[in-house]
């Protein structure tokens, strides 16, 4: 997580992390839920600042993506880092994400894992997802990241 606590200040985080407490994750807090992402942060960058916190109106659809991930790191054994949760349109927009970004609706999350492969990352969300039927969506393979997201149909790729 970003040494950004400016978090803090924001008026909505008492609720939001009273919220995020009531779901019991075992591995994960709201602050992580509030990464902006990389690009947020350097200066110079065309999206440097221009994310922002999720809105109260979308923060139900974090749920299932965080349970999944907070199961998915009760069975890797290693700590598990969420690089991108939220994004506004125009954070998005200047990163190069989708029009249609799962991020956008604050149902996906973005993450990494040291000490453990990209694919046997996305293998055992596969057989969270398609064996134990846990949750719908889609699980994307990037060489340093694995993306999921909870759209309600089942999707793949690898990149």
């Amino acid at each position: 997580m970003c040494n950004d606590r400016r978090y803090k200040e924001w008026r909505f985080y008492p609720k939001f992390l009273k919220f995020i407490q009531s779901l019991n994750l075992q591995y994960f807090s709201a602050e992580e839920l509030l990464i902006l992402g990389h690009s947020h942060y350097i200066v110079g960058h065309k999206a440097y600042q221009q994310n922002s916190y999720p809105p109260n109106y979308l923060w139900s659809n974090i749920v299932t993506p965080i349970l999944v991930l907070d199961i998915l790191r009760a069975r890797v054994g290693h700590s598990i880092k969420i690089t991108s949760a939220y994004r506004s349109d125009r954070y998005n927009h200047l990163i190069g994400g989708k029009k249609q970004s799962y991020h956008l609706g604050f149902n996906a999350l973005d993450f990494s894992c040291d000490g453990v492969a990209m694919q046997e990352l996305s293998e055992m969300l596969l057989h969270i997802r398609d064996k134990e039927m846990i949750f719908k969506g889609g699980v994307g393979r990037y060489s340093s990241f694995i993306h999921l997201d909870c759209r309600g149909q089942n999707a793949n790729w690898s990149s």
